[in-house]
């Protein structure tokens, strides 16, 4: 599977990546999520396997992470070799056609990661890989997907793998698109970082002044498959 349209259908972290499952467990809550789908870690691992960026990205992970005064030219190295390597024709046109499947009457979409390690309970990344807003046209598209895959390669991730002992070369990234039509406060995610079965989305943090208790909210029992408004705890 090259693309997925999210659903509620239960995408694993392993096809999905960690962001891209959990909003497909909120999908299945009836939760207010845009619509999404996502390029699949199996379509990483295709453009990955049809060129030499393999043998490229395992030299990268045997060198380990590049010293700070590599750190701009490492980046560009990256990009340049992920921005010209070969894609090939199925998986261009499948994520072409997700892009427009996911954008429907709306000219832009926003086009971010998600890595299988990503937004777990012992790493969140956060911040660490790129993400791009206003992608007009399938070209446009298609360079982010590139250059949100290979920010996965870039210096400070790596270290950030490095330090959480998760393998560079085992590791999958796979892509959201999103599509931009969005309200205008958008809700704020909480999910029990221990278990992950409990989820608490707030929806009106831009308007609310006290604390978390006082905000509208609901909480969505995974485990028990409820969805409930009570006090955050």
């Amino acid at each position: 599977m090259i693309t997925a349209r999210l659903d509620g259908s239960g995408l694993p972290t392993s096809v999905a990546g960690g962001k891209g499952a959990a909003l497909d467990r909120l999908i299945a809550f009836d939760a207010p999520v845009p619509i999404t789908g996502v390029v699949t870690t199996h379509a990483y691992r295709t453009f990955i396997d049809a060129s030499d960026l393999g043998r490229r990205l395992d030299a990268l992970a045997d060198d380990g992470t590049p010293g700070p005064d590599r750190f701009a030219a490492h980046a560009a190295d990256v990009d340049r070799a992920f921005l010209e390597a070969p894609m090939s024709r199925e998986v261009e046109r499948a994520i072409v056609d997700l892009a427009v499947e996911i954008r429907g009457d709306h000219a832009r979409l926003a086009v971010r990661s998600s890595a299988t390690a990503e937004d777990t309970d012992t790493a969140s990344f956060a911040g660490q890989y790129r993400s791009f807003l206003e992608v007009v046209d399938d070209e446009e598209v298609l360079e982010a997907v590139r250059l949100v895959w290979a920010s996965l390669w870039h210096a400070a991730p790596m270290a950030y793998r490095e330090h959480r002992g998760i393998g560079h070369v085992t590791y999958r990234v796979s892509i959201e698109q999103f599509e931009p039509g969005l309200p205008p406060a958008m809700p704020v995610v909480f999910i029990d970082a221990k278990s992950g079965d409990q989820i608490w989305e707030y929806n009106n943090l831009a308007t609310t002044e006290g604390t978390l208790s006082d905000a509208d909210h609901e909480t969505y029992d995974v485990k028990n498959s409820t969805n409930t408004k009570k006090p955050y705890p």
